[in-house]
């Protein structure tokens, strides 16, 4: 049969990495990052939303290596861009046909995502703060979608690696683009573990070497103390005040 290729797509993230994979014959494709989030926008956003076929998924695994913003802001971009156009077919299908598509390529179709998710590592304390953080997020209405977008970006850069792990977590979620989350993983953590069985995904083998259970707990202590400072009254308060101004003013 010769040997397996894979071909390989690099898209200009700005800093970090967003690479696209693909087997020989181009029947199963994994997304690496998404590099920056105006990168994103500015250079993979038309290619990837190329991909959009009406019988496949487009993009059968998103991962999302680490929580820094080169790499994880532009999945967050992908997918809010995704929200804007299920809201807008929705508006279509259900009486409004006049209403403005999104100024943005749709995303393509994904059939996962590798991501370990921030509720995963610290549900107690995570969920006060990723609820109110949810709240931030574009109301879903009939409203000009691409201007709440931009109000969203304005909300302040607070810790922003977090907040955007924290978003991506609502966005994926069933309440919302329902894609299933460390589907291998039956759900939880990806990450080394004792006896694991490498991972097949069409004609990839994949097999996860990090994280390991010491550097999850490492990554749990820095979230911890993060959210003692974030879960803080004083800003639970601003967070909810700013929240309720937006839906005001929208």
């Amino acid at each position: 049969k010769g040997p397996e290729v894979m071909q390989l797509t690099m898209f200009q993230s700005g800093k970090g990495d967003c690479l696209l994979l693909a087997d020989r014959g181009d029947t199963t494709r994994i997304l690496v990052d998404g590099g920056m989030p105006d990168a994103y926008t500015d250079h993979a956003a038309a290619g990837l939303s190329a991909l959009r076929k009406k019988t496949k998924k487009d993009i059968d695994l998103v991962y999302i290596s680490h929580i820094d913003q080169d790499h994880i802001g532009g999945i967050l971009r992908m997918l809010d861009d995704e929200v804007l156009w299920r809201v807008h077919e929705h508006q279509v299908k259900n009486g409004n046909p006049k209403h403005p598509a999104p100024r943005v390529p749709r995303p393509p179709k994904i059939g996962g995502i590798w991501h370990n998710a921030f509720r995963d590592q610290l549900p107690k304390k995570a969920e006060p703060i990723a609820e109110t953080l949810a709240a931030m997020a574009p109301i879903l209405s009939g409203a000009v979608l691409d201007e709440l977008r931009e109000i969203g970006r304005t909300q302040g850069e607070m810790a922003s690696s977090v907040d955007e792990a924290m978003r991506v977590s609502r966005r994926i979620s069933p309440e919302q683009l329902k894609i299933p989350l460390n589907r291998e993983a039956k759900g939880k953590l990806m990450m080394r573990r004792k006896g694991q069985r490498a991972i097949k995904l069409g004609r990839f083998v994949i097999t996860v070497l990090a994280p390991s259970a010491k550097q999850l707990d490492d990554l749990r202590a820095d979230w911890s103390k993060w959210l003692d400072k974030a879960t803080s009254k004083k800003m639970l308060t601003q967070l909810r005040q700013d929240s309720r101004a937006d839906e005001k003013s929208l």
